[in-house]
Order: C-alpha cells, then structure tokens, then sequence
C-alpha cells in the first residue's frame, strides 16, 4: 500500500505497523514530512520492525537533519529531517556545478558532513551496521572526497 493521500480504510498508521517493507518515495520534501506528521506516522515509522526504504525525498526525510540541495530549485535549505537514520544526504548528488556547490552546499555543513549520493548509489543501515555501494561522496566544509572502496568498507 502506498502511503500518499488515497484513503485507507483502517488508517494509516495499521498500513505502516503491519507492514513487512514501507517505501518513501520522492516528491516535495516538506510536503511528506507534512503528510507524515498529518497522520501521526513518523512514531510508526521510528517503531517499525520491517524494512524502511527511502528513495530521493524520502532518503533526505529518514536523516533527523535534512538538506534540500537542488541546483535547479536554488536556494539549498535545512530543515529537521523525522530521525530514522544519523546520516544526512543529498540524493541524485552531481558535483558538476562547483560554484553552487560552494556557496549553497558547503554552508550547510556545520552540524555535520553530508553524503552526496550519485543515482547509482545506496546507503543501507541495519543493526547498526552502515554499508556503501556506488558513487558517494563525503561533504564537508570547503571539500567533497569521492568515498573509495576502502573508504566505504
């Protein structure tokens, strides 16, 4: 079941709780952390014993501090991502436009590094267990480290 604005007849929140996989799709960031907090799932969510994927909105969501960094919707912003994971991210992650990257992304690293994850990348955390696959890069003030194989292991 896809949790978007459809009706459901037993709520939301039985949908997430009974739920083997939930699947955070992308869209506007601010518009699913609405929705989220609308039905009282983000509690659901941080309880849930099954698999939580995030997927572009998603994935910026699951981090307890977000960051919307888009060079085609300047300017990049922070807000307070719903804390499923420790790790902040800016999917579909492009380091082509240095200048935007310098003056919108690099400010945005003062609570902590952020992971630009490329299209062909994924993040997975399981028990405490954080593994990296793909084109990632580390974020930190006034640089981007392409992570290597030994960096991600």
């Amino acid at each position: 079941m896809a949790l978007d604005n459809r009706k459901v007849e037993n709520g939301y929140k039985n949908v997430v709780e009974n739920a083997s996989c939930v699947f955070m799709l992308g869209g506007y960031v601010q518009a699913q952390q609405d929705f989220l907090k609308e039905h009282g799932l983000i509690e659901s969510l941080k309880n849930h014993n099954g698999v939580i994927i995030g997927m572009s909105a998603g994935a910026i969501n699951m981090g307890s501090y977000s960051v919307i960094a888009n060079l085609k919707h300047p300017p990049a912003s922070t807000l307070e991502g719903i804390g499923l994971v420790d790790i902040t991210v800016i999917p579909h992650f492009n380091r082509v436009d240095i200048p935007y990257l310098t003056k919108e992304v690099f400010p945005l690293t003062n609570r902590s590094f952020i992971y630009g994850i490329c299209d062909d990348a994924a993040i997975i955390i399981q028990d405490n267990l954080t593994k990296y696959f793909g084109t990632i890069y580390k974020i930190t003030p006034n640089n981007i480290q392409l992570l290597t194989e030994t960096d991600l292991i």
